[in-house]
């Protein structure tokens, strides 16, 4: 066969499987929405909370938020979303919440959508405009309360809430530690509570190969 009628036959054979992965890439939920697709920047995985958070180095901010003590994990999965909290205190002892959720695409909206909008929401109920203020250099958006805005009370309550991609991390903390020194713990756990989930965001080669 002469070569331009082979060049011909090999464009033919890979004309139909390059249509199909064409519209498997162009549809809303075809592979290209999903969490696991080379080059999607979305985690695959969080860290277990409560393994994730004891091993932070000293003087952990744990410890200053609630005293020494372990904490009481909850692991969740459910269709399109994983979550991990760690709780530790009850009843009148002070409280330390902090939950990561994970989100996969689902009902025709990818994972980073999904937790976009479950960090809008939160934001309008936890976190009044007035009372917060962003956190600089962590993750896409990420806010705390305002300490200088909350007079110091019996118990104080101070939150963070930070946006990665397909992630939201949610910490709460309740209790007798003033709002300056709370509001700086609480920063520094959302740090060290971010950079536990940093190496799932590695750009993936086909699930083989981590670039």
């Amino acid at each position: 066969m002469p070569l331009t009628g082979r060049l011909w036959h090999l464009g033919a054979n890979l004309a139909a499987p390059a249509m199909m992965l064409t519209l498997a890439l162009s549809f809303d939920g075809g592979y290209g929405s999903q969490t696991w697709w080379p080059w999607r920047h979305e985690a695959t995985s969080i860290p277990a909370a409560c393994k994730a958070l004891d091993r932070l180095p000293e003087p952990d901010p744990v410890t200053a938020l609630v005293g020494q003590g372990e904490g009481n994990p909850n692991e969740d999965e459910e269709v399109g979303k994983q979550t991990s909290e760690c709780q530790w205190g009850s009843g009148p002892d002070p409280r330390l919440t902090v939950t990561f959720h994970r989100y996969d695409h689902f009902v025709g909206k990818t994972g980073t959508d999904r937790a976009r909008d479950t960090f809008d929401e939160t934001l309008g109920t936890d976190f009044r405009g007035s009372w917060r203020q962003p956190l600089t250099s962590l993750g896409d958006r990420a806010v705390i309360h305002d300490p200088a805005k909350l007079p110091p009370n019996p118990v104080n309550r101070i939150g963070a809430l930070i946006l990665q991609a397909n992630v939201v991390v949610h910490i709460t903390y309740e209790g007798a530690l003033p709002p300056g020194p709370a509001a700086h713990e609480v920063e520094r756990l959302a740090r060290q509570a971010m950079s536990e989930i940093g190496p799932s965001f590695h750009h993936r080669m086909v699930g083989l190969v981590q670039v």
